[in-house]
């Protein structure tokens, strides 16, 4: 594993230090760190991988776009800038509905694999909060289980279609085998 991801896991424990994940009280760093397990194992670039643990910085945390570029390249900075909702004021439909339009129209293979593992591991923390709280547990999210459904079978079905063929595909089988385990059904 390169020097830069490290540093990138580093800096990103930094910035997201005392976050949890979404109700619970698992630290937030996990999730990126899946993320670089995920891509490290397809033998995906460093610089992907940075990107993959910095990929709430901006979003989430007090660090910006420059202070991504400066540390870390401008690469691995509209890597992350590239999974980054631009505004969080608005609603939770309009906000994935932006998220979606913005898959559909990306040609950066990284970018969607960085979104698909996103969403992925996203996928697979519901799968198993599934088997321990079941139904319970979507109430910790601002939308209901259909809407949850509508906005991960959408993305499932575009990351399929767009990574088919990449070196990332095994990302995009992997999310629509744990989608249909979190939601009984083929997306």
């Amino acid at each position: 594993m390169s020097q830069i991801v490290f540093d990138a896991i580093a800096y990103a424990a930094q910035c997201h230090q005392g976050q949890y994940r979404k109700a619970t009280q698992i630290p937030y760093i996990v999730h990126p760190v899946s993320m670089v397990r995920f891509l490290a194992r397809l033998g995906a670039p460093p610089e992907l991988q940075a990107a993959a643990a910095l990929h709430d910085v901006i979003e989430d945390t007090e660090a910006t776009y420059e202070d991504v570029a400066q540390r870390f390249g401008d690469r691995v900075a509209a890597l992350v800038n590239g999974v980054t909702e631009q505004d969080r004021s608005l609603g939770w439909r309009e906000r994935k509905e932006r998220a979606i339009a913005h898959a559909r129209a990306c040609t950066d293979v990284e970018v969607l694999a960085l979104k698909c593992v996103d969403k992925l591991d996203n996928l697979s923390d519901i799968r198993e909060d599934q088997e321990l709280h079941g139904e319970e547990l979507w109430t910790r999210f601002k939308s209901d289980r259909p809407a949850q459904i509508w906005y991960y079978q959408t993305l499932t079905k575009l990351f399929s279609e767009k990574l088919d063929a990449t070196k990332y595909a095994d990302l995009a089988q992997a999310m629509e085998a744990v989608f249909e385990a979190v939601f009984g059904s083929r997306a």
